[in-house]
């Protein structure tokens, strides 16, 4: 009797013991399920601050989205920026610094790896503030602190490339910033610090003189949102699409040439056309004679020494309404099209002259060596 009283003592124990085993083995699972999602709801929280700051849009918005489909966007451009936006600061004397550390505040600009090797594009503005880039800034990308070794401004833009001591970044795509309207949805950055959803809201030509060198004219957008430091701006695929410069924005395709350039070369290298021309879209008091009829082209009014353009057979009175069979409807639109070519290259110009089209291949020569 006192040996069965045993057993069920002992069976009683195994079962408590099971019983026991069972229990915290739920309850280290319920901890561990409690934890991912805890953890999962912190990421949402996370993912939600950085696409939460949306500022009020006080324009009309040509370009309807969902409101899923933009939060769908930011978040992936969040994802964009955290591997190839670099936070540009003043350099730290404590080599230890985290980048956790790095604020805000910190950045005196932001820029985009352009390629593997080191080089970052970013923007006049970011840089005014230094009297030495190389000694007096740091340059922040995935956490990791590098010094710049060397500098190249773009002479025609605002735009700048610094070199740093790095391999293995991850580039950033050039996207169709030649394409963008007014009212498209685009995405501004602040590095790891946000993205910003705003719209174009005017995509004009800017041209300082009415009468300019074909090289000299550029395109700004302006921004419906005016940003306190230089950030890059993306399309909704993650493609880099302008740079912020207060309340105007300078789009990348104006500097692609310059960055193809020194990529190339590992200097700035500009092709030159060799003639000022007039924009016969401007509000002009042109002859009708020297116009041709037209309201679009560029109006060759004279000629630089030496001048491509005057040895390939261009005429003063020329109006220049395509390159390579993209039309050019002012000088911007000229100038645009000539950046993408490097001296030495042949542009095949499309001209009026005298009511009739004519197609004239000119040899591009070297910017730098022209006199206006």
């Amino acid at each position: 009797m006192k040996s069965q009283k045993n057993s069920m003592t002992q069976k009683k124990h195994w079962y408590v013991g099971v019983g026991l085993l069972v229990a915290l083995v739920a309850g280290a699972a319920a901890g561990i399920v409690a934890s991912v999602i805890a953890a999962q709801s912190l990421r949402d929280y996370a993912a939600t601050l950085i696409v939460s700051h949306v500022p009020t849009v006080a324009t009309d918005v040509a370009q309807r989205t969902s409101t899923s489909s933009v939060d769908d966007a930011a978040r992936h451009v969040a994802d964009v920026a955290a591997l190839r936006v670099a936070t540009i600061t003043a350099a730290t004397l404590d080599a230890r610094t985290s980048t956790s550390w790095i604020t805000e505040r910190d950045a005196v600009g932001y820029g985009v790896v352009v390629a593997t090797d080191g080089w970052v594009l970013t923007t006049g503005d970011t840089v005014k503030s230094f009297t030495n880039v190389r000694t007096q800034a740091d340059v922040w990308i995935e956490g990791v602190r590098y010094s710049v070794t060397q500098i190249v401004e773009d002479e025609m833009t605002d735009f700048v490339l610094l070199r740093i001591d790095a391999s293995g970044l991850t580039p950033t795509a050039f996207g169709a910033s030649a394409s963008v309207r007014d009212g498209s949805i685009v995405y501004a950055t602040r590095g790891t610090h946000g993205v910003d959803v705003t719209t174009v809201a005017d995509s004009q030509a800017v041209s300082g003189v009415p009468v300019a060198a074909a090289e000299l004219s550029t395109r700004y957008w302006e921004l419906a949102q005016v940003t306190t430091v230089s950030e890059p701006v993306f399309s909704a695929d993650g493609d880099v699409l302008a740079f912020t410069e207060g309340v105007m924005t300078l789009p990348v395709h104006t500097g692609e040439a310059f960055v193809h350039g020194v990529l190339r070369d590992g200097v700035a290298t500009f092709a030159g056309f060799g003639a000022k021309v007039v924009d016969l879209s401007l509000p002009l008091n042109i002859d009708v004679t020297l116009s041709q009829g037209k309201r679009e082209g560029a109006l060759v009014m004279s000629f630089a020494r030496p001048s491509p353009a005057q040895t390939a057979g261009v005429l003063v009175g020329d109006v220049v309404t395509a390159v390579d069979d993209t039309r050019a409807d002012d000088v911007t639109a000229l100038n645009e099209l000539l950046r993408l070519y490097a001296p030495g290259d042949v542009a095949t110009v499309t001209v009026l002259r005298g009511g009739a089209s004519q197609r004239i291949d000119v040899v591009l020569g070297d910017y730098g060596s022209l006199v206006y």
